[in-house]
């Protein structure tokens, strides 16, 4: 793991790596293993609300990273920018689902348009290559075993307008000479991630309502399984996924680990050292954006870097329970988060 680590770091070290969306959840946590790579790292974020987009989640590396402040649709240089920087992570997304629902066009503002403004800047530029993180919901509900040949067929604004993104990447690759590769995400979390609102995910929400003292709510089964990616294992794969060529377009699924929700919430709630949680029917406003539990196969991936290995369950979660705890006792309880 060692040897491994070192060819991590040999590879990006000194390259010119642009993250858009740098001061998200995930993107600030790509930006730092970056930072410590060696890389020479580029973020472009407007910290637009409802993103997760904070400074104090690269607060850290601020003296370590050119910082393009702006949204991406304002900044007239763009295309400069991007001719500095050989490799391009794009991570910019809105992620509550239900917000997108209500807020369809904002929605497509930040998970479509931001995109399109990143795309027209590749034009005219030389042999770029680009990931781009999707999303496990392109494909919806699925059933039985989703691999990247599954029609993707999104329920939400969120998967849509994602699906459509990664259309238009590999669209305009083709036509400007880009590489672009899209990684489809399952439920992503761990720290950096935002405590209060809408878009804490799955595992957000089950450690903030338990940390607050609330009964967690299950819908359907709590036999139901799903897939869940602790951010430092998903920061990994990118990173070794980018060691490796790709030409054109590529997508891959990344899976993480296979969970049921009764023993993602016992999991936690032994780390926590209390909580409880309730079955109860699906409400109308989760059942049409919840995606199921088909199986989400990402062997296709770990042909192509020859695998990888995964936090622990409990582990993870450890980890992102104690950054909860400090962020919810310094910026307070949720009860009045907007």
């Amino acid at each position: 793991m060692m040897e491994h680590r070192e060819e991590i770091l040999s590879f990006y070290r000194d390259k010119k790596v642009l993250v858009a969306g740098g001061a998200g959840f995930i993107g600030s946590n790509l930006s730092k293993e970056l930072v410590k790579c060696g890389a020479k790292v580029g973020i472009i974020d407007g910290f637009v609300e409802h993103t997760g987009a904070s400074r104090e989640n690269i607060q850290s590396i601020l003296s370590e990273i050119e910082l393009y402040d702006s949204r991406i649709e304002d900044i007239a240089s763009l295309q400069e920018i991007v001719e500095r920087f050989e490799f391009i992570i794009d991570s910019m997304a809105l992620t509550p689902h239900n917000f997108g629902v209500s807020y369809p066009l904002l929605d497509i503002q930040i998970n479509l348009l931001s995109h399109l403004h990143l795309i027209n800047a590749l034009k005219g530029t030389e042999d770029k290559k680009l990931i781009y993180l999707g999303s496990r919901g392109q494909y919806g509900q699925g059933a039985g075993i989703i691999t990247e040949e599954t029609p993707q067929v999104p329920i939400d604004p969120q998967g849509i307008n994602k699906m459509a993104a990664e259309s238009y990447f590999k669209f305009y690759g083709k036509k400007y000479g880009f590489s672009a590769a899209s990684l489809r995400i399952a439920n992503c979390f761990g720290e950096n991630q935002r405590v209060t609102g809408d878009d804490v995910g799955l595992v957000g929400s089950f450690i903030r309502d338990i940390l607050n003292g609330k009964t967690v709510e299950i819908y359907g089964d709590e036999f139901r399984h799903k897939n869940l990616v602790y951010v430092k294992d998903l920061v990994k794969i990118i990173l070794e996924f980018g060691m490796h060529d790709f030409k054109g377009f590529e997508a891959y699924n990344i899976a993480g680990l296979r969970v049921s929700l009764k023993n993602l919430l016992e999991a936690i709630i032994e780390i926590a050292g209390k909580g409880r949680y309730v079955v109860k029917s699906f409400p109308d406003a989760i059942r049409h954006i919840d995606t199921g539990e088909a199986e989400f196969s990402d062997s296709k991936i770990k042909n192509k870097v020859g695998g990888f290995e995964l936090h622990d369950l409990k582990k993870s979660l450890t980890n992102t329970i104690k950054y909860f705890e400090k962020q919810i006792s310094t910026e307070g309880r949720d009860d009045l988060a907007v």
